[in-house]
């Protein structure tokens, strides 16, 4: 499984670059935001990689942190949403503010992504609302609660009312 690619930029377009890894050219599609900010011909440049396998195709969608990664990964669980709309939601804004707009139901954030619809972000909306990490679920982690927490609501607690038990502790 390639998770990881580190090379020499040799071709860039609007959607995806060629990165030469000792002699072999991979093409890694990437966020559209993330494409101007990669460099041209020659540069070097890193992505940590999801290996995308379809019936007729092996693709490498690529991204610049694993927080990316890990949220382009959440949203392909979303019934619908393939790899293309992952990677376009990913373009249109940060980690944070994209976890931020799902967690509020703020479909407006949303608009004008392309090949993104209104019922496909009120999919995602829908099925990510409560299960995105959030800074909560960062401070339960280093907190020593985390076997607490999955405990409580793997049992049916929601995971909101453990957040605030937890803090209250």
């Amino acid at each position: 499984m390639i998770s990881y690619l580190k090379g020499i930029i040799k071709h860039k377009t609007g959607r995806f670059v060629v990165v030469e890894v000792n002699g072999v050219g991979y093409q890694v599609f990437c966020p559209e935001k993330l494409i101007p900010d990669i460099g041209g011909p020659g540069d070097n440049a890193e992505f940590f990689i999801k290996l995308f396998v379809r019936d007729d195709a092996l693709e490498l969608y690529g991204f610049e942190d694993m927080k990316q990664l890990e949220l382009f990964e959440l949203l392909l669980g979303a019934q619908g949403i393939g790899p293309k709309a992952s990677q376009a939601i990913i373009g249109c804004g940060s980690v944070k503010d994209i976890i931020g707009a799902i967690e509020k139901g703020d479909e407006g954030f949303f608009k004008g992504i392309p090949n993104v619809g209104s019922k496909k972000i009120k999919k995602v909306i829908l099925e990510l609302s409560g299960k995105l990490p959030s800074k909560e679920d960062e401070q339960i982690e280093k907190s020593g609660f985390k076997d607490a927490y999955r405990a409580l609501v793997s049992i049916g607690f929601s995971s909101q009312d453990v957040r605030e038990a937890l803090k209250a502790l």
